[in-house]
């Protein structure tokens, strides 16, 4: 197994850069981390960070839709997706190594450019996933919820990533 070559650097702005060279693979993971999550919310903006990681993905400066995004890393023959947790947002693409320059400038322009366009669409898209974690009676069936919820009570932790 090759060494792998793992660089962690502090920018001017304050932006960690971790980098993990493994030169025998054939493929690119380019992460972007926010401290952004359920974590940091409040019950009155619960679900904001995870309503967020889903607005970046609608369109920024140069690529106006969501469709022309994802067309975007897909013409470098990447895949592109995010979720939140409770500690963080997360942002990937999957890219070939020569194409990571690219990659990057269009995650930073999605993040740093974001139109959030069709806010009432995405508004729809979180209801319905967050249907997903309840049963026909609207009871919590989700498991993590509910042992994090048992756990943490009124504490942000206890609070449902996507919001209520």
């Amino acid at each position: 197994m090759p060494a792998y070559r793992i660089q962690n650097r502090c920018l001017d702005n304050g932006l960690t850069v971790v980098t993990i060279a493994m030169p025998h693979l054939h493929s690119a993971q380019i992460y972007l981390y926010a401290r952004a999550g359920s974590r940091h919310e409040s019950p009155k903006n619960n679900g904001l960070s995870h309503f967020i990681e889903h607005m970046f993905f609608r369109g920024c400066q140069g690529f106006p839709t969501s469709t022309a995004l994802n067309a975007a890393i897909e013409d470098l023959g990447g895949v592109f997706d995010g979720f939140t947790s409770r500690d963080t947002s997360s942002y990937h693409a999957s890219v070939h190594p020569s194409f990571c320059a690219d990659a990057i400038s269009i995650m930073g322009r999605m993040f740093l450019k974001s139109t959030f366009r069709d806010l009432e669409i995405e508004r729809g898209i979180i209801l319905e996933e967050m249907l997903d974690a309840v049963d026909e009676r609207g009871r919590m069936m989700d498991l993590d919820s509910i042992a994090h919820r048992e756990a943490f009570a009124d504490h942000p932790l206890g609070m449902p990533i996507e919001g209520t």
